[in-house]
């Protein structure tokens, strides 16, 4: 039996995209690292697979 915790796990995804030795970031608008950069990415839907097609 699974407790509720365990479903509500979840986990974040970066993507890395260089090209012509250049790094694709972006630059936070909003919250606690704002004016900072990032990798872009996001977080996993409910459902969704890890598998790219």
């Amino acid at each position: 039996m699974f407790e509720k915790f365990d479903l509500l796990k979840h986990f974040g995804v970066y993507g890395v995209a260089i090209d012509n030795e250049k790094l694709l970031v972006i630059e936070k608008n909003s919250g606690p690292y704002q004016n900072r950069y990032d990798l872009p990415g996001g977080s996993q839907e409910v459902g969704e697979s890890w598998l790219t097609h």
